[in-house]
Protein backbone atom coordinates (compact mmCIF):
# COMPACT_ATOMS: atom_id res chain seq x y z
CA UNK A 1 0.00 0.00 0.00
CA UNK A 2 2.95 2.37 0.88
CA UNK A 3 4.82 1.96 -2.55
CA UNK A 4 0.91 2.47 -4.13
CA UNK A 5 0.77 5.91 -2.58
CA UNK A 6 4.66 7.10 -2.76
CA UNK A 7 3.82 5.76 -7.18
CA UNK A 8 0.85 8.07 -7.07
CA UNK A 9 2.37 11.14 -5.41
CA UNK A 10 5.84 10.95 -7.63
CA UNK A 11 3.59 11.14 -10.53
CA UNK A 12 1.29 14.25 -9.66
CA UNK A 13 4.76 15.54 -8.90
CA UNK A 14 6.24 14.58 -12.26
CA UNK A 15 3.25 15.35 -14.19
CA UNK A 16 4.00 19.00 -12.45
CA UNK A 17 0.25 19.22 -10.80
CA UNK A 18 -0.22 22.71 -9.28
CA UNK A 19 -0.88 23.41 -5.44
CA UNK A 20 -4.22 24.82 -4.65
CA UNK A 21 -4.65 25.21 -0.83
CA UNK A 22 -8.07 22.87 -0.08
CA UNK A 23 -7.14 20.75 -2.61
CA UNK A 24 -7.38 16.92 -2.56
CA UNK A 25 -6.89 16.70 -6.50
CA UNK A 26 -7.17 15.36 -9.23
CA UNK A 27 -5.66 18.50 -10.62
CA UNK A 28 -4.55 20.14 -8.05
CA UNK A 29 -3.37 19.67 -4.72
CA UNK A 30 -2.53 21.13 -1.04
CA UNK A 31 0.00 19.15 1.29
CA UNK A 32 -2.46 16.76 3.36
CA UNK A 33 -4.88 16.77 0.13
CA UNK A 34 -1.83 15.14 -1.92
CA UNK A 35 -1.51 12.80 1.22
CA UNK A 36 -5.13 11.88 1.13
CA UNK A 37 -5.12 11.19 -2.04
CA UNK A 38 -2.22 9.18 -2.81
CA UNK A 39 -3.78 7.10 0.00
CA UNK A 40 -6.98 6.81 -1.15
CA UNK A 41 -5.42 5.94 -4.59
CA UNK A 42 -3.30 2.89 -2.52
CA UNK A 43 -7.22 1.74 -1.07
CA UNK A 44 -6.78 3.12 2.29
CA UNK A 45 -10.45 3.83 3.60
CA UNK A 46 -9.58 6.90 5.54
CA UNK A 47 -12.87 8.82 6.36
CA UNK A 48 -13.76 11.83 5.11
CA UNK A 49 -13.26 14.34 7.85
CA UNK A 50 -11.25 17.44 8.02
CA UNK A 51 -8.13 16.36 5.97
CA UNK A 52 -7.22 19.61 6.23
CA UNK A 53 -5.96 19.49 9.73
CA UNK A 54 -2.50 17.24 9.13
CA UNK A 55 -2.68 16.94 12.64
CA UNK A 56 -5.57 14.14 12.01
CA UNK A 57 -2.73 12.12 10.27
CA UNK A 58 -0.73 12.11 13.67
CA UNK A 59 -3.11 10.70 15.51
CA UNK A 60 -3.75 8.22 12.60
CA UNK A 61 -0.38 6.37 11.86
CA UNK A 62 1.78 4.83 14.27
CA UNK A 63 4.76 6.92 15.66
CA UNK A 64 8.27 6.00 13.99
CA UNK A 65 11.61 7.08 14.66
CA UNK A 66 13.31 9.33 11.45
CA UNK A 67 15.87 6.77 11.53
CA UNK A 68 13.70 4.00 10.83
CA UNK A 69 11.07 5.34 8.17
CA UNK A 70 10.57 3.50 4.99
CA UNK A 71 9.03 5.46 2.07
CA UNK A 72 4.89 5.97 2.34
CA UNK A 73 5.91 6.81 5.92
CA UNK A 74 4.22 10.42 6.52
CA UNK A 75 6.60 13.29 7.19
CA UNK A 76 4.87 16.20 9.57
CA UNK A 77 6.04 19.86 10.17
CA UNK A 78 5.48 22.11 13.60
CA UNK A 79 5.67 25.55 14.54
CA UNK A 80 6.30 24.80 17.89
CA UNK A 81 7.43 21.39 18.15
CA UNK A 82 3.70 19.99 18.50
CA UNK A 83 0.64 18.32 17.23
CA UNK A 84 -1.35 21.35 17.84
CA UNK A 85 0.87 23.32 15.12
CA UNK A 86 1.51 20.62 12.58
CA UNK A 87 1.65 23.26 9.36
CA UNK A 88 3.01 20.90 6.82
CA UNK A 89 2.95 17.05 5.68
CA UNK A 90 4.51 15.57 3.34
CA UNK A 91 5.24 11.67 1.96
CA UNK A 92 8.24 9.71 2.41
CA UNK A 93 10.18 8.84 -0.49
CA UNK A 94 13.71 7.21 0.55
CA UNK A 95 17.08 8.11 1.12
CA UNK A 96 16.56 12.21 2.93
CA UNK A 97 13.66 12.78 0.46
CA UNK A 98 10.12 13.35 0.13
CA UNK A 99 6.98 13.93 -2.36
CA UNK A 100 5.28 17.46 -0.95
CA UNK A 101 2.80 19.71 -1.95
CA UNK A 102 4.60 22.54 -0.61
CA UNK A 103 3.09 26.17 -1.53
CA UNK A 104 1.64 27.79 -4.00
CA UNK A 105 4.65 29.66 -5.29
CA UNK A 106 6.95 26.21 -5.46
CA UNK A 107 3.94 23.84 -6.37
CA UNK A 108 4.94 19.95 -6.18
CA UNK A 109 7.97 19.22 -5.07
CA UNK A 110 10.91 16.14 -4.64
CA UNK A 111 12.81 17.81 -1.74
CA UNK A 112 15.47 17.14 1.00
CA UNK A 113 13.22 16.11 4.24
CA UNK A 114 14.94 18.98 5.95
CA UNK A 115 13.68 21.73 3.66
CA UNK A 116 10.79 22.68 5.50
CA UNK A 117 11.41 23.69 8.58
CA UNK A 118 9.97 22.17 11.81
CA UNK A 119 10.60 18.68 10.99
CA UNK A 120 9.10 16.65 13.92
CA UNK A 121 11.18 14.07 15.37
CA UNK A 122 8.47 10.91 14.34
CA UNK A 123 7.23 9.76 11.35
CA UNK A 124 3.70 8.48 10.69
CA UNK A 125 3.44 4.52 9.61
CA UNK A 126 0.59 3.87 7.81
Amino acid sequence: MRAVAVEYAKKQVLAKKRYVWGDEGPTTFDCSGLVYAAYRAAGLGWPNWDRLNSSLYWVSTKRVPLSEMVPGDLLFYSYKGTVSTIHHISIYAGDGMMWEAHSKNKGLLFSNIYSVKGLMPYAGRV
